[in-house]
């Protein structure tokens, strides 16, 4: 059964300047490790920065809470599987919150151009 939908669209120029103007602060608060080692790795990383924060903004929504009751943007993981097909690992308090809610599975999908990235989840409980 369906619990929530998510859904967010970001300009990429807006995480190229919170990146360009904080530098680490601002991707050490919203991104993991390894998602900060993966978007590096990449031509552009702005833009697969401005996907994982969509996809980080989605799911909150997806779930109901927004980025409130202990949901934080850096226990939203954006991973990939062999295929390239994202999804989301969640951590700490992030994941309590959504066993809580019940939530049993999220569906992830994200997209990006030159100028935007959007992504949608789908919560199931």
């Amino acid at each position: 059964m369906i619990f929530g939908i998510g859904i967010d669209i970001v300009k990429i120029s807006r995480i190229e300047n919170s990146i360009s103007s904080l530098g680490d602060k601002f991707l050490q608060k919203i991104f993991t490790p390894a998602e900060i080692s993966y978007c590096q790795t990449k031509s552009f990383p702005a833009i697969h920065f401005a996907a994982r924060f969509a996809a980080k903004e989605a799911f909150s929504k997806a779930i109901k809470t927004g980025f409130s009751q202990g949901v934080i943007p850096k226990q939203i993981e954006v991973a990939k599987t062999e295929n390239d097909c994202p999804y989301l690992i969640l951590h700490g308090k992030t994941k309590e919150i959504c066993d809580a809610l019940g939530v049993k599975n999220l569906h992830l999908s994200i997209s990006h151009e030159k100028e935007i990235a959007l992504a949608q989840v789908v919560a199931e409980s």
